[in-house]
């Protein structure tokens, strides 16, 4: 029974059924007109047989659509190969009775013209086993098989495409979460460092890095923000180190072009100018420098920073958490369409990154 009541309710695509109406229904009444209009040098005859191949081609369609929505998507798909081709063979002999059928039905159609009924009555009665043509039969076979795996193809890229941007999303969604707690934990010892030292600063600090998180909690949990958004997130975070180092650092942040126009993901760019802070002058004893250009030129975004490098690093196996995640979400986010160089000499080190931004 529920075998009976899926090929009755079959799931149907309109590709499908657009296929079988052009196939056997347009296809022959513009092959009638091709062969009367050249062979036979006549427009009248081929009006006169659009109601036969109209006919004959909507009779057509229907077991051609149960050998595809039966025997090829549920047997040959199946990967049983003998089962399919006893069917087959099941399926071309009864398609041999129902031509006799219609032939005879048509015959008896009296309100047809006369040539229809005269034709059909002729061909039934025709003293022959096979009431078709073999290499037209092939034919049609071989054309719904190959809209089978066609449609099959289609669907299943489809759903590869599905899972891999759901693969994308979750080790993107995997790559924030590190990323969050890495950043809280910096955060909390620059006010642990300032609240040590008994700073006025620290409640300055405090209010910034309210803002600042703000933005991670809420705003980063978006898939795209406006580029001035994360832009003054990131001027945000260059004032809170400011604030901590701007005794005995020089720190330069320039903006040129930024619009809302293009669109980025949020934390994209917070890892380099982390580390420009984190592993560069915050262990610099001296005075140093931390220089940050960012410009958007048409839809490209080039940022480059430049940061002096400390006599004496002191390292830290959890400093590469950051830069690593960056690199990750830059080749998921943005496949070819990046460009990151990181260059470290001896007394300064060097980022020149440029992104590809999509327009809003």
């Amino acid at each position: 029974m529920k075998l009976f009541k899926n090929i009755l309710k079959p799931e149907i695509r309109p590709v499908e059924v657009a296929f079988f109406l052009i196939y056997f229904i347009l296809f022959p009444v513009l092959s009638s007109l091709e062969y009367n209009f050249n062979e036979r040098n006549s427009t009248v005859l081929f009006f006169r047989e659009i109601p036969e191949r109209v006919l004959y081609g909507a009779l057509n369609i229907l077991p051609f659509w149960l050998y595809y929505k039966f025997l090829v998507e549920r047997y040959l798909f199946s990967g049983n190969r003998v089962y399919f081709s006893l069917l087959l063979i099941g399926f071309l002999i009864l398609l041999n009775y129902y031509y006799v059928l219609n032939y005879r039905l048509i015959s008896h159609m009296h309100f047809l013209p006369e040539s229809i009924t005269s034709r059909a009555e002729r061909w039934y009665k025709t003293n022959t086993v096979i009431h078709f043509s073999v290499v037209y039969i092939l034919r049609e076979l071989l054309v719904i098989t190959a809209l089978a795996y066609y449609i099959r193809a289609a669907r299943l890229s489809k759903q590869v495409e599905t899972l891999r941007r759901q693969q994308l999303e979750m080790e993107l969604d995997s790559l924030k979460a590190q990323l969050h707690p890495h950043f809280f934990f910096n955060t909390l010892n620059n006010i642990y460092g300032l609240a040590l030292q008994g700073s006025a600063k620290t409640a300055d600090l405090v209010a910034r890095h309210t803002g600042i998180m703000r933005y991670i909690l809420y705003d980063s949990a978006r898939p795209h923000v406006g580029l001035e958004q994360e832009i003054d997130f990131i001027q945000n975070y260059v004032s809170v180190e400011s604030v901590r180092f701007s005794e005995r650092i020089s720190i330069l942040f320039d903006t040129q072009g930024i619009t809302n126009k293009v669109c980025i993901e949020p934390l994209l760019l917070l890892p380099y100018i982390e580390n420009a802070f984190k592993h560069g002058i915050r262990n610099e004893i001296g005075t140093g420098y931390v220089q940050i250009i960012i410009c958007l030129l048409g839809n490209q975004l080039v940022m480059e920073i430049k940061n002096s490098k400390p006599a004496i690093e002191l390292t830290d196996a959890r400093s590469g958490i950051g830069h690593t995640n960056a690199q990750k979400r830059l080749a998921l986010l943005y496949p070819q369409a990046h460009w990151v160089e990181i260059i470290e000499n001896s007394d300064h080190y060097e980022v020149h990154l440029s992104i590809n931004l999509k327009s809003r």
